[in-house]
């Protein structure tokens, strides 16, 4: 991807012909194999893949609190990335419009880490502290 936009070149090992249910380049075609440069797609498929994998998996040691967090910052997430469309709808026009949209598909699970691992070093954090007073009591 990097050598793609970047360099502005196109390896033709991604030149490949697709199948499209819709395409517009120099005509619009409707059901029918096109010439297609398999970067964007490529690159897209593996953000995807890799955000769900980061957002849907476990942590290495795993607490019956963690739910709770998770759930928590769902609902963070859930307003967050409403907020973001309807302003978008609002204030964005034109073909701007398709690629924020587009971009907040991904904006929602990137919400979601960020939101997660917040809740988490805080949790995190008052237990220690929490750990730490009970030590202290005890000795």
């Amino acid at each position: 991807m990097l050598l793609r936009f970047y360099f502005e070149e196109k390896p033709t090992l991604f030149d490949i012909k697709a199948f499209a249910i819709y395409s517009t380049y120099l005509e619009t075609k409707y059901f029918s194999i096109i010439e297609n440069h398999f970067t964007e797609e490529l690159g897209g498929l593996l953000l995807f893949i890799g955000l769900a994998f980061v957002t849907l998996s476990k942590e290495r040691i795993e607490k019956p609190e963690y739910n709770t967090l998770r759930l928590k910052s769902f609902i963070i997430t859930f307003f967050f990335t409403y907020a973001f469309i309807i302003a978008t709808v609002l204030f964005v026009y034109g073909i701007a419009f398709i690629k924020i949209i587009l971009m907040s598909l991904v904006l929602q699970s990137l919400v979601y880490i960020i939101v997660f691992k917040y809740f988490l070093l805080v949790y995190n954090k008052s237990e220690s502290a929490t750990r730490n007073e009970y030590q202290k009591d005890t000795i």
